[in-house]
């Protein structure tokens, strides 16, 4: 198994102007990763796109990043969302021989506390009876930023609505 050591760098999916996955682009964007020194390649991240893309596009992309990588870069497969069921079964039918390692993160709305995100992950670390790494992020920013920008929200709501009154009077 390849280690994952350095840089990794999770890939975007480029789109044509019909919204149609950009195979040629994203040929580019893997061998300009694996040209400037990149260490290994996050494929379908969550800055993937890959909750926009149907499950055919998924396998293409998929599909297209094996192929242009051709072994050269140890690479994760992100497999994750809010049903941990449906996270399990797309483990089970999913080829996983090009990959070191699954990234999965913590569900997006719900985002358990810690123990709660063992629970969750436990299942999935079974799945691949531990002979790929599981690599687990739990995205606490998230809410701190949502939480974040509804205060400031709260906050311009506020000002305008003070600047009205004055602008009133």
């Amino acid at each position: 198994m390849k280690e994952l050591i350095g840089t990794g760098v999770a890939l975007i999916t480029p789109f044509k102007e019909d919204f149609s996955v950009d195979v040629a682009g994203l040929k580019k964007v893997v061998n300009y990763n694996i040209d400037n020194g990149t260490n290994y390649l996050v494929v379908m991240g969550t800055t993937a796109e890959n909750a926009t893309l149907n499950t055919k596009e998924k396998q293409l992309v998929i599909d297209t990043i094996i192929e242009t990588n051709n072994g050269k870069l140890p690479l994760v497969l992100g497999i994750g969302g809010n049903n941990t069921a449906a996270v399990i079964e797309e483990m089970k039918t999913r080829d996983l021989s090009a990959f070191t390692a699954i990234l999965s993160v913590s569900p997006a709305s719900i985002n358990p506390h810690k123990k709660g995100f063992i629970i969750i992950l436990l299942p999935l670390q079974k799945r691949l009876h531990y002979q790929l790494c599981c690599i687990t992020f739990r995205v606490e920013r998230r809410l701190i930023c949502c939480q974040k920008l509804l205060l400031n929200w709260r906050k311009i709501i506020k000002i305008s609505l003070e600047l009205k009154k004055q602008q009133a009077i």
